[in-house]
């Protein structure tokens, strides 16, 4: 078992060090009143320093005369640039500063993402919020969370998280947006179930097929410790399932679709499921991949009252062939206009007027990417996804 204070933080520089660096090679960036760096000559760059168990002072300049200039906290992580005697050069807000080689161990992106732990820290949006190229009001827009859609998360600071969106570190304001910590193992109920405090006393009851997110620590023979958004307890093993492999969870209540490889979340996205009560999507656990073709793509979909193009689908309902697809306004990858709801329906209570006929409808950057998550984990590998669609 990990210990739990090990997070596995992805690519992780940092708030202290927000390069990705991807698309910036026209920015210039001052270290000192005379110098500029092309921050772009260090994108390749592997090499980092971690820091020991107490804060490491991050200087102007390589010598215990320079300014202070910021606190690399115990853990986190700093671009290597080069060796300078008793000091390393490094990168931090985009400058050249420097750290005392005591105070750090030099390791790699590559080893420290190994070393750690499974899961990410996330942060849940409250309400649809714009995601920030920078840390700053003014700093250009890149994308949008959806209320409910997720983020992995890489640190907090100065009143944003540090986000990875698109494989970019970006920001969002950290009072838009709810935290969710790692965890070391996602499970669901069997069945109604109850929950006990650390003395085996019931303390309430959760129901059939509900997500609980498991911390080793506290962990029994006989009972997992979990913490839920409404709910902190104990509950016995034999009624949890695991989640393992590629696996996804839906949502009805929420309207989001999160999907996970071996308990990294993968994809989190807004959705629009079945209108109630005819069409409401059905609820349980299912699976892609339990009969042939349940993956397909540029495809017409065909119900009693309508034909309707998509560019992917994924079944998890065969029988009546229920499924995961593209359903936003745009271009196929082969230059064709599809699609019947604008980005902005997704989520919230579009549902409950203008839902699906059961099926759950993503945007097609969300479809897209599910597909090349389960294609080949499904076809060319010959798995099975297992699919969870909760209340």
């Amino acid at each position: 078992m990990r210990n739990l204070n090990v997070r596995k933080k992805l690519m992780k520089l940092a708030m202290i060090n927000t390069f990705t660096l991807v698309g910036l090679s026209s920015e210039k960036v001052y270290a000192s009143d005379n110098e500029v760096i092309d921050i772009f000559e260090f994108e390749g760059i592997r090499d980092i320093v971690v820091a020991k168990e107490n804060e490491v002072a991050i200087m102007s300049g390589p010598d215990t005369s320079s300014n202070l200039v910021g606190i690399l906290e115990p853990g986190d992580h700093l671009k290597l640039i080069t060796d300078n005697e008793n000091y390393y050069e490094v990168l931090y807000r985009g400058k050249l500063a420097y750290v005392h080689k005591n105070a750090v161990d030099v390791s790699t992106m590559d080893e420290e993402i190994e070393k750690n732990a499974k899961s990410y820290d996330t942060v849940v949006a409250r309400n649809r919020l714009n995601i920030k190229k920078q840390p700053t009001e003014d700093s250009e827009t890149v994308g949008v969370l959806r209320k409910k859609e997720s983020l992995i998360t890489l640190g907090k600071s100065d009143g944003y998280y540090e986000v990875l969106y698109n494989d970019e570190n970006c920001y969002v304001l950290d009072n838009e947006v709810d935290f969710r910590k790692s965890f070391d193992k996602l499970g669901y109920t069997k069945e109604d179930a109850d929950i006990y405090d650390a003395n085996g006393n019931k303390i309430a009851d959760i129901k059939k097929e509900q997500t609980v997110r498991i911390y080793n620590e506290k962990e029994t023979d006989d009972k997992y410790y979990f913490e839920n958004e409404d709910i902190t307890g104990y509950i016995n093993k034999d009624d949890v399932s695991l989640f393992e492999d590629i696996y996804s969870i839906t949502d009805i209540s929420d309207q989001v679709t999160e999907v996970y490889k071996d308990n990294e979340l993968l994809l989190s996205t807004a959705v629009v499921t079945g209108k109630p009560p005819k069409h409401s999507t059905p609820t349980g656990i299912f699976y892609i991949g339990d009969e042939p073709n349940e993956i397909t793509d540029h495809r017409d979909l065909v119900g009693a009252t309508y034909r309707s193009y998509v560019e992917y689908m994924m079944t998890f309902e065969g029988k009546r062939k229920i499924g995961y697809h593209s359903s936003e306004r745009g271009y196929d990858d082969r230059g064709k206009y599809f699609g019947w709801r604008d980005s902005d329906e997704y989520g919230e209570e579009t549902y409950k007027t203008n839902g699906s006929h059961a099926c759950v409808n993503l945007p097609n950057a969300a479809a897209t990417k599910m597909y090349n998550i389960f294609k080949p984990y499904v076809v060319d590998q010959g798995n099975k996804v297992k699919v969870l669609i909760k209340e």
